[in-house]
């Protein structure tokens, strides 16, 4: 299998692994790799989220409009159940500051 991006640029390269969200190959230069959140939900006592994160491997486009959820939906806390599950506890100020530019 060969990696989508690659093509659309007019390379060939062999794929290393698939877009999570949109199934597309994807060679190890055009890998975004993110650690998503596993939360367990239970009727009475509620969700909690897991202290392990899964690793999924996203496009770029799949990525970029992922992380176009405001953050603000998401609490701040680094430690937050509800943290945005793409965007870095590092990286909120950068974000925040990005949003208010646009």
């Amino acid at each position: 299998m060969e990696c989508y991006e690659c093509l659309q640029e007019g390379m060939t390269r062999e794929a290393a692994g698939l877009c999570h969200h949109c199934s597309a190959a994807l060679c190890g230069d055009h890998i975004c790799e993110v650690q998503y959140p596993i939360a367990l939900t239970r009727i009475l006592a509620g969700t909690m989220v897991l202290p392990n994160r899964a690793r999924i491997l996203l496009c770029r486009t799949c990525k970029a409009a992922l992380e176009q959820i405001p953050s603000e939906h998401f609490e701040a806390s680094k430690d937050s159940r509800n943290a945005h599950p793409f965007i870095s506890a590092e990286s909120e100020p950068l974000v925040a500051e990005m949003s208010h530019r646009l």
